[in-house]
C-alpha cells in the first residue's frame, strides 16, 4: 500500500525554510564577529576601508599608528596576483604633518594571506592628503580618546571614598575627562598638545612603581594597556582594561572612569562617489 504524503511535503518545506533561515543566520553572526574587532571609516565605489581599534599605537613625539583593511568588492592584482583584500599600517607623525605605510598585506577571496605580496619595508614619508587626513582622524577618535566619566576614586593606596573625605575630593565624581590627540581636559584645567606613551604593563611593575596591585584598582587581568599622558610639567598614568572602562592616576588619586557615547563623537562613515 502506497503511503500518501501530501500531508508530510507542506511540513518538510516549512522545516527547510527554517534550517535555511537559522544558516543565513548562523553565518552572518559568524560574519558580524569576525568583523567585530574593525570599524568603519569610508566606503566608495568597490571598496570599504576599516580601522582596527586594537591595533593602535601611540608612541612619544605625538606618532600615532593603527592598521586600515580595505576590501574590495572584485578582485585586484599585482603582477599576476590576484587579491581581494588588504592590511596597511599607517603611520601618521603630527608634528611633521606627514604619514607613512609601515607594512602591507594581502588575501584572495578566501581570506588566506598571500605571503608573495606582503612586504614589511616602510615606505618613503608624504605629506598628508585627504584620505590619510580621514585615516588619521579615524584613528584619533579610538578608545582611548574620547569623554570619561568619572564613577568613582580610590585614594593613593587603595582605599574606597569615606564619608569624611573632603569637597576637593569627591568634586570629581560624574564629572566628564577628555582626552584627545589635540587636548585633554580635567575639570578647569586643560592642557594642548600632549605627549602620550600606549604600551602594557604587568601587575609587578605596577606594585614596583605604585606601590599598588592590578586587583585593587578593580583590574583582575595581570597585564593591563596603559597610556602615559605628559603635559607640560604633568605626568598622568590611565590604565586601559577595556575599551570602555579605564582608570586614571592623576593627582595621586585613581579614577574608576567609563566612556562616553556622545552623539557627535564617533566619527561617521563618509562614501566616496
Amino acid at each position: 500500500m502506497k503511503i500518501p504524503t501530501d500531508h508530510i511535503r507542506p511540513a518538510f518545506r516549512r522545516l527547510s525554510i527554517i534550517l535555511t533561515l537559522l544558516a543565513a543566520t548562523a553565518a552572518e553572526l559568524e560574519a558580524q564577529s569576525t568583523d567585530a574587532k574593525w570599524q568603519q571609516v569610508m566606503r566608495g565605489d568597490g571598496f570599504v576601508v576599516d580601522v582596527e581599534p586594537a591595533s593602535l599605537t601611540l608612541t612619544e613625539g605625538r606618532v600615532i599608528s593603527a592598521n586600515y583593511r580595505m576590501e574590495y568588492s572584485k578582485s585586484e592584482s599585482i603582477g599576476t596576483i590576484k587579491f581581494k583584500s588588504r592590511i596597511d599600517n599607517y603611520e601618521f607623525d603630527a608634528g611633521k604633518g606627514t604619514y607613512r605605510i609601515m607594512g602591507s598585506r594581502y588575501f584572495d577571496s578566501n581570506g588566506r594571506e598571500i605571503s608573495a605580496l606582503a612586504s614589511s619595508a616602510p615606505q618613503r614619508s608624504r605629506g598628508s592628503t585627504p584620505t590619510s587626513a580621514r585615516f588619521a582622524a579615524a584613528a584619533r577618535s579610538l578608545p582611548p580618546f574620547g569623554n570619561w566619566k568619572v564613577l568613582t576614586y580610590k585614594l593613593g593606596d587603595g582605599s574606597d571614598p569615606k564619608s569624611d573625605d573632603g569637597a576637593e575630593l569627591s568634586k570629581p565624581k560624574n564629572s566628564i575627562i577628555y582626552v584627545g590627540f589635540n587636548g585633554m581636559a580635567v575639570g578647569k584645567a586643560r592642557c594642548d598638545f600632549p605627549s602620550f606613551e600606549l604600551r602594557n604593563m604587568h601587575d609587578d611593575e605596577v606594585e614596583k612603581r605604585l606601590a599598588i596591585r592590578l586587583d585593587v584598582l578593580g583590574i583582575s587581568a595581570k597585564q593591563v594597556r596603559t597610556l602615559l599622558i605628559r603635559c607640560n610639567s604633568d605626568t598622568s598614568l590611565m590604565f586601559l582594561p577595556s575599551a570602555d572602562k579605564a582608570v586614571l592616576l592623576s593627582d595621586g588619586i585613581f579614577l574608576s572612569l567609563q566612556r562616553e557615547e556622545r552623539d557627535g563623537f564617533s566619527l561617521p562613515t563618509i562614501t566616496i562617489k
